[in-house]
This record gives structure tokens, sequence and C-alpha cells, in this order.
């Protein structure tokens, strides 16, 4: 279900679905190349003020609300 749902995504908060490639044993997802960690490890790591956070949040929504339309 997450392949075909990225498989429908263009949004710039949202990761990109390069391709998929399937055997019999596997399934490869290729995702795009996002540096850095996960978002709990970020936000220890730069510890940032209101404002970023709130940007942040804001990103998050944006997101959201586009997976929910």
């Amino acid at each position: 279900n997450e392949v075909d749902i990225l498989r429908m995504t263009s949004h710039p908060y949202i990761i990109r679905l390069i391709d998929v490639y399937e055997d019999s044993k596997y399934v490869t997802v290729m995702l795009e190349y996002l540096e850095g960690k996960d978002l709990f490890s970020y936000l220890e790591r730069r510890q940032p003020d209101e404002k970023h956070i709130c940007k942040i949040v804001r990103q998050l929504t944006e997101g959201l609300d586009y997976l929910h339309n």
C-alpha cells in the first residue's frame, strides 16, 4: 500500500519514489536520497528555536494535508 501511495504523490515535503524492483524473493524500493537522520536526531542535534520548530510542524502538516486530500 505504501508504494502505491508514493507512486501517486508529488509534493515537496514527501519523499519521492524513484523506482521499485521486484523478484520472487524481494521487493526493493528506491527512494530519493535525503541527507541526515530521522527528525528526532535532527532536533536533538540542532536544538532549534520556536520559529524553526513552527516551520517544521507546518511542513509536516502540509504533507499530511496533501496525503489526506
